[in-house]
């Protein structure tokens, strides 16, 4: 009897401990780099919007990566699943430690506290310093984009070369 119950439990713990093998996630695992003048462009936040086919109106959850130094990225569903949907899909730059309104909001609240000296200079320091942040970077305008299709059994070759814009 005792072996049974060492069996079962056994099988029990084998299940629990495998719940994670395989790929884990319903969408193809996509990763890749994204570079500048050839080199490694850090911070910048990928979206990947699946583009609807026939008369969908959704092709599915959008995902989104951000790359670190090296300027390597994996994506993630906007629902936390790691991968993106396979297929056609419309790719958006975007510097994530800035948001596209960052400055003009930034700006926006300086008018607001011209009456307060103190908080006026905290938001020309931080004027300041996104736009020193900005000047030393490649210049990305908010609707920068292109396609990438995302095959069925994933990449890791998702690779993107940056320019500067007009």
């Amino acid at each position: 009897m005792q072996h049974i119950v060492f069996r079962a439990s056994s099988i029990v713990l084998l299940a629990v401990l495998c719940g994670g093998c395989g790929s884990g996630s319903k969408y193809p695992v996509v990763t890749g780099l994204v570079t500048y003048e050839g080199e490694p462009l850090p911070k910048i936040r990928l979206v990947f919007n699946p583009t609807p086919v026939g008369n969908s109106a959704v092709a599915g959850p959008y995902s989104t990566g951000v790359t670190d130094q090296e300027g390597r990225f994996t994506l993630e569903t906007r629902n936390g699943d790691g991968g993106a949907v396979a297929g056609s899909h419309t790719v958006g730059f975007y510097w994530s430690d800035i948001g596209v309104t960052t400055l003009s909001s930034l700006k926006d609240s300086l008018r607001e506290v011209k009456d307060s000296p103190e908080d006026a200079a905290k938001i020309e320091s931080l004027i300041a310093e996104v736009e020193q942040k900005l000047k030393s970077r490649p210049k990305l305008r908010h609707d920068l984009q292109t396609k990438f299709t995302v095959p069925a059994e994933g990449t890791d070759q998702a690779s993107f070369e940056l320019t500067d814009l007009p």
